[in-house]
C-alpha cells in the first residue's frame, strides 16, 4: 500500500497489500501542502517523512476484500513494534519515496 502525492492530490494506492508502506512522491511536489490540504496528514520534521493519518487510509481504502481491517491492523500493530506509529497524532510514519 502506498500514496501517491501528484498534481497536487494525494491518492491511496493498492490498499490491500497490507505488507508495505510508503509514501510516493511523483514530480515537483509541495509535499507539505498536498498532505495537508487533502487531509492525508503532514509532513514530519525531518522532512524525511510523512505522518499519515491513520482514519484517511481507512476512508480511502477502497476494492478491499473483507479481511481487510484485520489485516491492516495487523500492519498498524508491526509498525507499533518498530516505532513507525506516532500514537499522538494517531499516524503512520512513512518515509517518503521519490521514484525517477
Amino acid at each position: 500500500m502506498r500514496v501517491v502525492l501528484s498534481d497536487g492530490t494525494a491518492e491511496l494506492v493498492d490498499a490491500s497489500d497490507c505488507k508495505g508502506f510508503h509514501v510516493e512522491v511523483i514530480g515537483d511536489v509541495d509535499v507539505a501542502a498536498v498532505l495537508d490540504e487533502s487531509g492525508a496528514g503532514r509532513l514530519a520534521d525531518d522532512g524525511e517523512h510523512a505522518l499519515v493519518d491513520i482514519g484517511w487510509v481507512r476512508q480511502h481504502a477502497t476494492g478491499t476484500g473483507p479481511d481487510w481491517n484485520q489485516e491492516f491492523d495487523g500492519m498498524l500493530d508491526y509498525a507499533r513494534t518498530k516505532g513507525w506509529i506516532d500514537e499522538g497524532a494517531s499516524a503512520i510514519v512513512a518515509h517518503l519515496e521519490h521514484p525517477e
